[in-house]
């Protein structure tokens, strides 16, 4: 037999061209300008703003190359109450997302730093980030003349939701404090350590559970504001039975009057009120016995 031939060389195939680059974006970044601006979000059920900035000030980038711009809030309120005063916030776009730099703010007198983001397609998504350091020595005043003072305070939430769509919008807060002393009409009283929790949803604010705590005197609260300015809480007030009749003592008119809970401890009772309010005073009524 002949001797096997070699298999001819394969014909080189030519390189495949590079895949074409996206277009780069040739128009500089564009900018929505506002100048002493108001935004004003109402709830159509009561005509009562839910939240309102009074005057906005800088850009708004939305469009073309990456770029960066600032806006300055002034009177920020949530629910008729002062949110901030003035807020500088810091913005940055690559497209479809408007990032929302961090900014401080203050909630109660505290310092916060909050950032987030919106992005330009669909429904809008948002969330924004909350963040409030730990404070020591902090003092707020509150409605019916109340100061509670902090040994030290801090807070963290969220915040999100679909921007055209307010039924969407949900958030959380969380706070935890030490060396806490309340006063209210002169009468003060001290508690080792704090927590409250904070959702909101659906247009309701609710604080799901609210603790004061100490050894000689506990409370445990829980809340609901709505938007139209109407609240309800229960409490529960843990203490020594003389302690209790002390507190009991201003609503012995009511009726029913108010009773004591037995625990498990003949050291310690408790007395449980319900919490009213109306656009101008909060109405307290023992909360009766199931």
């Amino acid at each position: 037999f002949p001797p096997p031939t070699a298999a001819p060389a394969p014909t080189p195939v030519p390189a495949s061209p590079p895949p074409p680059q996206p277009a780069k974006i040739l128009y500089p970044t564009v900018l929505l300008k506002l100048a002493d601006a108001q935004l004003r979000i109402v709830s159509t059920q009561t005509q009562r703003p839910i939240y309102q900035i009074s005057r906005i000030n800088g850009a708004i980038p939305f469009g073309g190359r990456p770029g960066t711009s600032q806006l300055t809030l002034q009177d920020v309120r949530l629910l008729g109450s002062p949110l901030a005063q003035t807020m500088e916030i810091p913005l940055r776009w690559t497209a479809p997302i408007i990032h929302i730099g961090r900014f401080k703010g203050a909630i109660l007198g505290m310092d916060c730093e909050v950032n987030g983001s919106l992005a330009l397609n669909g429904a809008l998504p948002f969330q924004f980030t909350l963040l409030a350091p730990q404070k020591t020595n902090h003092c707020i005043d509150l409605p019916q003349q109340l100061r509670v003072t902090f040994g030290t305070v801090a807070s963290q939430g969220r915040f999100q939701g679909l921007l055209p769509f307010p039924a969407t919008w949900e958030g959380q807060w969380l706070t935890r404090a030490t060396a806490i002393e309340t006063t209210l009409a002169s009468q003060a009283a001290k508690f080792e350590q704090g927590s409250a929790q904070v959702v909101f949803q659906r247009g309701i604010l609710s604080c799901l559970d609210a603790r004061l705590m100490s050894d000689p005197l506990t409370l445990i609260a829980n809340a609901t504001l709505l938007t139209d300015g109407r609240a309800a809480a229960n409490g529960r007030i843990i203490a020594p039975p003389e302690t209790l009749q002390a507190f009991a003592a201003p609503l012995k008119s009511f009726t029913p009057p108010p009773t004591f809970t037995q625990l498990s401890s003949t050291q310690r009772g408790a007395l449980d009120l319900h919490f009213s309010r109306n656009l101008k005073d909060f109405f307290v009524k023992p909360r009766p016995q199931p």
